[in-house]
């Protein structure tokens, strides 16, 4: 009679089991040549990676090069190198965990768990927790004065070997935890500064929490989505205590999510204790179209919930953008000489233009009076020439506790396109910071706005004393302008204040309400334009409650372009 050894991966089944190749999960012994013998057999035959419970301690010892080593960088240091076909399967409480002193002040290292720079498609982590151990493997020897932007990260794509980029397509991630880095990412999907390179395609990202990231820098984004087609849901991004949340200065939990992909959906997550909640931005291969961030809760976070980047001419377009049914909360902290003087919910702000961003049905709030805040900030600051956002709609939102709204200006370089304010709530605002005039729609600027459109909107102000000063307020030029009714509650100024220069056409009864006659704007005969607050005369005495249009153009000359609508008071 032979006995034949039962082995753990006869037990499970199919899967192989890293035991079997001599991993303990004692947290103490080096189990990373077992782990990686278990992967390139399974992954040569099909099968998935089973890790029982237990805290598998690894050291990567295997150097590669990657997408700054061609920058005179250095090589990354790896623990394992992903395979295709490759499929991990913890049991609950099966933890990898990064060993002591693989990077240390005197000797850091840029560092990964799981790394390839080449191309390789169908990898599946599930059940599984990665420590990154970012206590004992600092990056950053001059921190707080200076910190090292090194990644340090669980799974990570990067590299443009021999001109082609690294990938990974089809790629699943579940149930998994990614905890304590003290690099800049956790999950890198690629990185390539060479322009027109395939990107990888089809990342899950689902169910999995990432909690106290970023510990020793002070730039840290947990997933840095460079891919088309990626789901992003139900995760949860946080840290045990509001952003700096580092070891030292302004490092933690700087961003959860940054896009750089095509076809993208951000929704059902928690962002809290964050500097940034993510950033929309470009690759140098496809425009970042049609990206979805909806149902949402960023909240608490400390400057921006969701901003975009475009700051370079080779990064791709960034269009058709749906933020929807979001719930954001924004802190009153101040972090000196870090956070500008404006927070924000929505921050569309960047050099190169935006198009086609629907911001819609969105509770947003701000509490406290320290630092000023606005829900939607609109404009191009930085004077690149011939770049103008457009197709922007801000519609049935609710914003509460902000100093402003909508905050928007152009330029002398730039204006701004097509631009709906509609059917939002401004609920209670204050002064706060700087801004001492708390402002529902606030549109000012030097360059013009090619139409814009504000209706519907309410404004609404429950203090005892208000101190919400304008519902609408307009300043600077605009070719077409059109400004329906709004909706007062006990707001100081119940009226739009309209100082606009329009070029041409008006609409809309609040932008053809004037305390005098129309000074500016193209006309069509029969127009007419309606008079606010001007005082009765004449004898016998009348109000002006008008004026009809005469002739087409833009002269506004009284009884040669416009006759006055009087009506007599009985005095």
């Amino acid at each position: 009679m032979f006995l034949t050894k039962v082995t753990y991966s006869m037990i499970k089944g199919a899967s192989v089991n890293v035991l079997d190749f001599g991993a303990t999960g004692d947290g103490s012994t080096d189990d990373t040549l077992a782990i990686q013998s278990a992967i390139d057999l399974a992954s040569a035959t099909g099968k998935t990676v089973y890790f029982p419970a237990g805290t598998y301690s690894v050291v990567p010892a295997t150097t590669q090069e990657w997408e700054g080593t061609a920058l005179g960088q250095g090589l990354m240091t790896t623990a394992f190198v992903m395979k295709s076909n490759m499929s991990l399967y913890g049991e609950l409480g099966a933890t990898i965990k990064l060993a002591n002193n693989c990077s240390t002040l005197a000797a850091p290292k840029l560092l990964a768990l799981f790394f390839s720079n080449s191309q390789l498609s169908n990898l599946s982590f599930q059940g599984l927790t990665f420590d990154m151990n970012g206590l004992n493997n600092r990056i950053s020897p001059a921190a707080p004065t200076a910190f090292n932007r090194f990644t340090q990260a669980a799974i990570h794509f990067s590299g443009t070997i021999g001109g082609i980029a690294a990938r990974g397509d089809y790629v699943f991630v579940d149930d998994c935890k990614f905890l304590n880095t003290a690099g800049v990412t956790c999950i890198g999907m690629g990185q390539s500064n060479v322009s027109a390179v395939t990107i990888g395609k089809y990342w899950t990202v689902t169910n999995c929490l990432f909690k106290n990231n970023g510990l020793d820098s002070d730039d840290h984004s947990s997933i840095y989505a460079w891919a088309d087609n990626v789901v992003c849901e139900n995760n949860t991004f946080t840290a045990d205590t509001m952003w700096p949340n580092g070891f030292s200065g302004n490092s933690g939990s700087f961003v959860a999510y940054e896009v750089h992909g095509a076809n993208q959906r951000f929704v059902n997550n928690l962002v809290r204790n964050h500097y940034q909640g993510m950033w929309v931005s470009s690759n140098q291969t496809s425009d970042c179209d049609n990206i979805v961030i909806a149902n949402n809760t960023f909240s608490p976070i400390k400057f921006v919930a969701i901003d975009f980047f475009r700051f370079s001419a080779p990064e791709s377009v960034i269009s058709k953008v749906i933020i929807d049914s979001n719930t954001i909360g924004l802190d009153d902290t101040v972090q000196s000489g870090v956070v500008p003087d404006l927070k924000v919910a929505v921050q569309i702000n960047a050099s190169y233009s935006l198009i086609n961003i629907q911001i819609t049905n969105n509770v947003c709030s701000k509490i406290g009076t320290n630092k000023a805040s606005a829900f939607v900030n609109l404009g191009i600051p930085f004077g690149v020439a011939s770049q103008k956002h457009t197709n922007i709609v801000i519609k049935n939102n609710v914003a509460i506790g902000f100093s402003l709204g909508v905050y928007t200006q152009t330029t002398a370089t730039n204006g701004i396109g097509y631009v709906e304010i509609s059917g939002n709530s401004f609920v209670d605002f204050t002064p706060q910071g700087a801004f001492s005039s708390p402002i529902g729609v606030s549109v000012n600027g030097v360059s013009a706005y090619d139409y814009l459109a504000i209706n519907n909107n309410t404004f609404t102000d429950s203090a005892v004393t208000p101190v919400f000063q304008f519902g609408v307020r307009l300043t600077g030029t605009v070719s077409n302008l059109f400004v329906g009714e709004q909706a007062y509650n006990r707001v100081i100024n119940e009226y739009v204040e309209d100082t606009f220069t329009v070029s041409g056409r008006r609409q809309g009864v609040s932008a053809l309400t004037f305390s005098a006659l129309p000074a500016q704007s193209t006309w069509a005969a029969g127009d007419n334009a309606y008079a606010y607050n001007i005082a009765a005369a004449g004898s016998p005495e009348y109000v002006i409650k008008g004026w009809t249009r005469i002739t087409t153009g833009s002269g506004n000359v009284l009884n040669t372009d416009w006759l006055e609508n009087r009506v007599l008071t009985g005095n």
